[in-house]
């Protein structure tokens, strides 16, 4: 590990703690224009460039030989792959530059908090900031069971709640996201449980443990009662990994806590078919359903369908690093030659995320993600297969069943694109690599290990993670100017605050839709027939490099309107065959 100080180590500590534990109770607010994610993206990713650019300095001054600072093989890796998605927009044109800055700022951040946690974090420091991730979870059941009920105001000045009553979602946004994060959290609980027990602690190390095994039940509760199927699923995966680990282990003390938490699971599900019959039979209606209609996998075989015409449109270049959504409606036109049965819809994403991995990078992108999976997982079963007989590092046993439950996950719905959960992938990879595949060193390939490349990389990391840091300052002010154009009362100033806003990259695509919906807006209700031509003409502009369901609508809308029969003939091409059809005038 890196040589540290104690003042770094609590920087770290705390940095650590704040983007891993805090984004999911955090929402932004009306005083964004985005109300929802991109104070997420804030509390998640400055706590991670503030670090990077501390320990990129520190690295490019004294060099690697007097830190310590190393990248093992798994890293270097990761860090060709982040190269590959850089340069591939020159042999694969990207529709949206905004969204491809963004996605490749958080991919960029992942490898970033690997290596910092490869060569920064102490294993003991899982403790705490995995109890408050549950601490983190529970409020957010709490939040949530307040949701459904129709309080959300219940802290109504300190506007703590995200304001969607009847869904239960939490402050996560989604009722899979909030699935999700609480099966993380849940999979911490019992792991703290496994490894603390609560007679074997003392101090504050039993009011920790007393306090999680309070909110365990909790947790399972929410998971239960978000209804959602994958999040549950990748639990239950989760755990028998634990189950394989400790059984492999010969742990028999950990197996009975593990068999104890079983039981609690089943008697937390118990309680909720019985008090809460409602969200119960909304679970098992679901359930009941994806066994009656599995060839549609609850719903996904078109998107999952349509995803594979838009990897077959560009099965070796891809279509770039967060394209995906901008080619859907695109791809689903070609799907439906295919399979002219399917059922017309739009997305973001593709619910499978090596799916949509696929999709945008391409066939070598593709080949290097799955390829660099495939040498951890056998060398991870190689190295259970090795240290089989003895009880296995905490470390292991946390990183491998959260990587096994998050990656199960991701076949189903998008965790990697919500960073304040695919955050917990670099620290569990760091983890197990230490074990995992420590006999594998970098410094016997020479170029790996050269100081001169250490003191580059430095220099890279430092300055990367400043022009990010500059990069969501601006994206920042620009989300507030939006806001502050939507509640503007006057069309001047609206329009003054969006073209200002147009200007700051991280929100430009956003500004740029804000903008034609202005013009058209500000044209028909002054009956201003060029400032009307002007937004659809911006508004049509847009669509053709990121086409929506919503501005489809609203140019079919205005096209019908208008009686614009070749516009009219374009759109509609977007519709599935035989549902529409142009009168002639």
């Amino acid at each position: 590990m890196m040589e540290r100080s104690r003042t770094l180590d609590v920087v770290f500590l705390v940095s650590a703690a704040i983007s891993l534990a805090l984004p999911n109770l955090i929402y932004s607010g009306v005083f964004f224009f985005q109300t929802l994610h991109i104070m997420k993206w804030t509390i998640a990713l400055v706590p991670v460039a503030i670090m990077a650019i501390l320990t990129g300095v520190v690295v490019a001054w004294r060099g690697s030989e007097r830190t310590g600072f190393r990248v093992d093989l798994f890293g270097w890796i990761w860090f060709a792959l982040l190269i590959y998605v850089t340069v591939q927009p020159i042999w694969a044109p990207i529709k949206s530059i905004p969204t491809f800055y963004r996605e490749w700022f958080f991919f960029a951040s992942l490898w970033g908090f690997y290596v910092l946690c490869l060569n920064l974090f102490r294993e003991s420091w899982l403790r705490p900031i995995l109890w408050l991730a549950s601490l983190n979870g529970t409020i957010n059941v709490f939040f949530a069971e307040l949701q459904v009920a129709n309080n959300v105001n219940l802290f109504a000045p300190l506007k703590l709640i995200l304001p969607t009553p009847g869904n239960y979602i939490g402050n996560t946004g989604q009722q899979n996201m909030l699935g999700l994060w609480l099966a993380i959290t849940a999979l911490g609980s019992i792991f703290l449980y496994l490894r603390h027990g609560l007679r074997e602690t003392e101090g504050w190390g039993r009011f920790f443990a007393a306090t999680n095994l309070i909110f365990l039940p909790i947790l399972l509760w929410g998971l239960w009662n978000s209804t959602s199927r994958s999040a549950i699923l990748s639990l239950m995966v989760g755990i028998f990994l634990l189950a394989l680990m400790i059984a492999l282990g010969r742990d028999r003390a950990r197996l009975r806590r593990l068999s104890l938490s079983a039981i609690l699971i089943v008697a937390v599900l118990a309680a909720s078919v019985f008090l809460n019959q409602g969200r119960s039979g909304s679970l098992i209606a679901k359930s009941v359903d994806l066994v009656k209609n599995a060839d549609t996998v609850g719903g996904r075989d078109g998107i999952w369908k349509t995803s594979w015409a838009m990897a077959m449109e560009e099965p070796v270049k891809g279509m770039g690093l967060g394209q995906f959504k901008w080619n859907y409606l695109e791809a689903q036109r070609e799907a439906f030659s295919l399979y002219p049965d399917m059922k017309w819809q739009y997305t973001n994403w593709a619910h499978n995320e090596y799916l949509q991995w696929y999709c945008e990078s391409g066939l070598l992108g593709f080949v290097i993600l799955i390829g660099l999976a495939l040498w951890w997982i056998v060398s991870f079963f190689l190295y259970l297969h090795r240290h089989r007989g003895s009880p296995f590092p905490d470390s292991v046993l946390w990183s491998a069943a959260f990587l096994f439950l998050i990656w199960f996950d991701a076949l189903w719905t998008r965790p990697f694109h919500r960073i304040e959960n695919s955050l917990w992938m670099p620290l569990a990879f760091a983890l197990a690599n230490r074990e995992v595949l420590a006999e594998i060193a970098v410094g016997k390939i020479r170029f790996l290990g050269n100081p001169r490349g250490y003191r580059a990389l430095g220099v890279i990391m430092a300055s990367v993670s400043l022009w990010g840091l500059v990069y969501l300052g601006q994206g920042l002010v620009g989300d507030v100017t939006l806001r502050k154009a939507v509640s503007s009362k006057s069309a001047p100033i609206q329009r003054r605050l969006m073209e200002k806003a147009y200007g700051a990259l991280m929100v430009r695509d956003v500004a740029e839709r804000q903008l034609a919906y202005h013009y058209i807006a500000y044209g028909e209700a002054a009956k201003d027939p060029e400032a009307l031509a002007e937004g659809l003409n911006r508004l049509l502009a847009a669509f053709r490099q990121q086409p929506t369901a919503e501005d489809l609508r609203r140019l079919l809308d205005w096209a019908g309107k208008l009686k614009k029969q070749d516009l009219l003939r374009y759109l509609v091409t977007y519709l599935k065959p035989g549902t529409y059809s142009i009168r002639k005038e």
